[in-house]
């Protein structure tokens, strides 16, 4: 569990759906959305590789910057962590956290995705551990459908509320969720 009296996060949007609904592209459109209003967000999303029309695995994509690097892939990779169908850098996860270890100054911080990685204590695991300690910013979260339960649960004992947004269930989720950040700082 993450949670401790100590952390100060005040507020988390988690935005989820199916897997391939279109959450990581909202994701890029509200990261321009903030840019835009002249808040500073950081983060990590997740970019689907493809060679020959199929799916290979994720780079991981940093804001701001959008530099991406190899994250998680279907094949073998030497010194990478096999976690349920794909192989995972810790390298990378690393990288991510790095990142937005130096951007403490961000209105909202972004990580796409918790994932049944990060509930086993896992990739973006550490990092929202150790950065929550006296930091305060909007957490912007996506998840899929099947485990919005347990990631919930993964923050419950924090002092937050945690504001949920369905993919399927919001006409232009983009443009709402910004909506609701501005409203929030």
């Amino acid at each position: 569990m993450i949670a401790d009296s100590k952390y100060k996060i005040h507020s988390m949007i988690v935005l989820h759906g199916p897997i391939d609904s279109g959450k990581t592209s909202a994701l890029y459109k509200i990261t321009r959305l903030l840019q835009m209003s002249n808040i500073h967000a950081a983060g990590s999303l997740q970019k689907k590789v493809f060679i020959n029309d199929e799916s290979i695995g994720y780079d991981a994509c940093l804001i701001p910057g959008y530099i991406t690097f190899p994250l998680a892939r279907l094949n073998y990779h030497p010194g990478w962590r096999k976690f349920g169908k794909y192989y995972f850098s810790d390298e990378a996860f690393a990288k991510c956290a790095g990142h937005l270890a130096e951007r403490r100054s961000a209105k909202v911080i972004i990580i796409d995705e918790i994932g049944p990685l990060e509930l086993d204590g896992g990739g973006h695991y550490k990092f929202l551990h150790d950065i929550l300690i006296n930091s305060e910013f909007i957490l912007l979260v996506t998840c899929r459908d099947e485990i919005l339960d347990s990631v919930v649960r993964l923050f419950d004992s924090f002092q937050v509320k945690i504001y949920l947004f369905d993919i399927k269930k919001n006409s232009d989720p983009p443009v709402r969720i910004c909506d609701f950040i501005l409203s929030l700082i």
